[in-house]
């Protein structure tokens, strides 16, 4: 987990009670969302760590709460022998596979200035699709909860906001045939986007189930 002062409510990755199975979190102290762009290097052995001491507790998987957390992938995933998902954007090469190439996919985020095609591309993330990146880090309510860390989040207007974000951008953009919300304290409004702009969402809490579904599994249930 990034190092954050927000409420978690349910639909957040930071809540326990958004996910169907035990999990545990561990928070990389003085991690922001920019410093996973900026300052990688630097930071890439404390969030390993983080990692490796939740494999030692026996997690089935290891993910992250943040789109920015792609920049430790590579180096989590080389680190551990479980399944590490640590980005939901790791999800938008298949994403894209399901539309033809003339469909644009859309990504919402909690900072427009920490995804862009560039910097999938650095950390090897590539589509031929064309992407549209719209930020919540200019609307007030989401701003004062998640970016200054006020310790207050008005759920009703933050889901305002992100509404009015998604529905700007498939206004804008009518080519866009998916959605990909990028961190986890945009989750408990997927519902609410999905009813708005009526297209398939994406969020981090679908790839930990993803994930988890693999390393997890059900016996068959019903009759024949």
């Amino acid at each position: 987990m990034l190092d954050e002062y927000i409420p978690f409510i349910p639909g957040d990755v930071g809540n326990a009670e958004t996910f169907r199975y035990p999990v545990i979190y561990r928070m990389v102290e003085g991690l922001t969302g920019s410093e996973c762009i900026k300052n990688t290097a630097a930071w890439t052995d404390k969030v390993v760590a983080k990692a490796i001491e939740m494999e030692e507790q026996g997690v089935r998987g290891i993910s992250a709460n943040a789109g920015a957390m792609l920049a430790f992938q590579d180096a989590v995933a080389n680190a551990v022998k479980v399944p590490v998902c640590l980005s939901s954007l790791l999800q938008l090469p298949w994403i894209a596979s399901a539309f033809d190439k003339s469909k644009a996919i859309g990504i919402i985020t909690g900072d427009s200035r920490t995804t862009n095609r560039d910097l999938l591309k650095r950390f090897g993330i590539n589509v031929e699709h064309p992407i549209v990146v719209a930020g919540l880090e200019k609307q007030p309510a989401f701003k004062s909860a998640v970016h200054q860390g006020k310790g207050k989040l008005d759920s009703g207007k933050v889901e305002k906001e992100v509404v009015r974000t998604a529905k700007a951008m498939v206004k804008k953009n009518p080519r866009i045939a998916a959605i990909l919300m990028t961190s986890g304290p945009l989750c408990p409004y997927t519902k609410a986007v999905q009813d708005a702009v009526g297209l398939p969402i994406f969020d981090v809490v679908s790839m930990i189930d993803f994930m988890t579904s693999a390393t997890l599994q059900d016996a068959p249930k019903g009759f024949y």
